[in-house]
């Protein structure tokens, strides 16, 4: 599995402060260890939203949003609920 992070991904993290942003590296982790192993962790919160888009937990409050293409998974934003609301609206 190869692993793609848009800018917008990047841009999203680094906004956060640190204890978000580790929730999000950890969520990104689970989200790996599923792909690789078949296991889903308890807590990831893995849901399809619709065609190829896919949406993890990373905490309480945020999200991580990423599209799954063949073998490839394209991270493109971590954020709260609003924030993916308004990202989800354009794609």
């Amino acid at each position: 599995m190869q692993y793609l992070f848009k800018p917008s991904y990047v841009r999203s993290v680094k906004n956060l402060d640190k204890v978000r942003a580790e929730q999000v590296y950890s969520a990104f982790e689970q989200l790996v260890h599923l792909f690789k192993t078949g296991e889903k962790t308890p807590g990831l919160g893995l849901k399809h939203l619709r065609n190829d888009v896919w949406e993890i937990r990373a905490g309480l409050t945020d999200r991580i949003i990423f599209r799954k293409k063949q073998d490839t998974i394209e991270l493109v934003i971590a954020g709260t609920h609003d924030e993916i609301k308004r990202l989800l609206k354009t794609l």
